[in-house]
């Protein structure tokens, strides 16, 4: 990870609790790709409807868009919107990965909207689904500086992960009326755990989500005032998170997120982010840092399904997805799941298939994306 990236993620995780820094996000994004503009979008796969938030584009094309273009958009418009969602993942696409450059510089949608405000070439970075709304970020570059290379793609393939993980931990947050104003007081209104810690990991409030894990030892616990796991192993790593997000050196400080196993059997997904704090006034000066967690059942619950609706997995193959992205080995899992070892192999190698991961890694990685750490 180089300077710039790491710079770009602290103000990244910042705008997990101040969306009018999706902005210079986004600016900033456009610039490490080479891109001109960008557009955080909500929009429908049905008739391409939506809203978005926008960078260095006209602030006029929305309502046009909204008027008259939506229904001609090619990225979101399905012919079978239901069987779109069903094969829907959270990748990145270009457009000429949808529809021959030359069919897309031939219609209208080019010529009259897209081609006057200098987009010819897009980046399309999927962040999240849900019902028939798809929200991403498209990234776009003008017609003299032609498509994106492979460095550029590299460098939003590197930061994707994070997108998703703040993008996610901005939803939750206006779904719970949190924001840096007023978050004293909305952060106990959360439906999730959130943890206000210092660099040393020292608790600095906590909501009542947070207490009720610690008063029940479910992964997470509080030993000398400072945030840690109950199992030895996992609170290793949790410290690793907290350390890297804290970290005074900015090629260090980052987010991240791990998973954990409750007392009871269940999951807990954890996300560690950084936060400036002079931006939220609860915070005092030392660096501080912002874990979330969801809980433990409902994780577990809507993660399996979502595997399901997502990449057409069966009940089964879906079980040991959730258990291998629980940190299980395949014998593990077998173990756990109360099946042989050939079973668990057999439903992998389906899973394989339908996800197109070539290994374990890479479907870990593609399931962290498609569930995310606020799920």
């Amino acid at each position: 990870m180089d300077g710039n990236d790491s710079g770009f993620l602290d103000l990244l995780y910042n705008a997990a609790v101040e969306p009018k820094l999706w902005v210079p996000v986004m600016e900033q994004l456009a610039d490490m790709m080479g891109g001109n503009s960008a557009w955080l979008s909500r929009l429908s796969v049905a008739d391409g409807t939506g809203s978005g938030v926008l960078a260095r584009v006209d602030p006029a094309y929305p309502a046009r868009y909204q008027a008259y273009y939506a229904g001609l958009n090619p990225f979101s418009n399905a012919p079978d919107p239901r069987a779109y969602m069903r094969t829907w993942k959270p990748r990145i696409t270009t457009d000429d990965q949808w529809l021959p450059k030359a069919d897309l510089m031939g219609g209208e949608y080019y010529n009259d909207f897209l081609a006057p405000q200098d987009a010819h070439s897009f980046a399309m970075i999927r962040l999240a689904a849900q019902d028939l709304d798809v929200c991403a970020i498209t990234v776009n570059r003008g017609a003299k500086h032609g498509a994106f290379d492979a460095a550029q793609l590299g460098r939003a393939e590197r930061l994707h992960p994070h997108l998703i993980r703040a993008f996610k931990l901005t939803e939750a947050f206006a779904m719970a009326g949190v924001t840096s104003d007023g978050m004293a007081a909305a952060l106990d209104q959360a439906p999730f755990a959130i943890f206000l810690i210092d660099d040393s990991g020292r608790l600095r409030r906590t909501n009542r989500g947070a207490d009720r894990l610690i008063a029940g030892r479910q992964g997470l616990c509080a030993s000398g005032g400072r945030l840690s796991a109950v199992r030895a192993e996992a609170g290793r790593e949790l410290d690793a998170l907290i350390a890297r997000a804290a970290s005074r050196d900015a090629a260090v400080r980052t987010g991240g997120s791990m998973v954990l196993r409750s007392a009871t059997g269940g999951r807990l997904s954890v996300t560690v982010a950084p936060i400036h704090s002079e931006q939220v006034a609860v915070f005092d000066h030392r660096p501080s840092v912002m874990v979330c967690v969801t809980d433990p059942d409902l994780s577990a619950t809507i993660s399996e399904d979502r595997a399901r609706s997502l990449f057409g997995l069966t009940p089964a193959e879906a079980r040991v997805a959730m258990a291998l992205m629980g940190g299980g080995t395949a014998r593990h899992v077998a173990e756990g799941l109360g099946v042989s070892l050939h079973t668990v192999r057999h439903h992998l190698q389906s899973i394989f298939e339908k996800t197109g991961a070539a290994r374990q890694s890479e479907l870990l990685t593609l399931l962290t994306r498609a569930a995310g750490p606020l799920n």
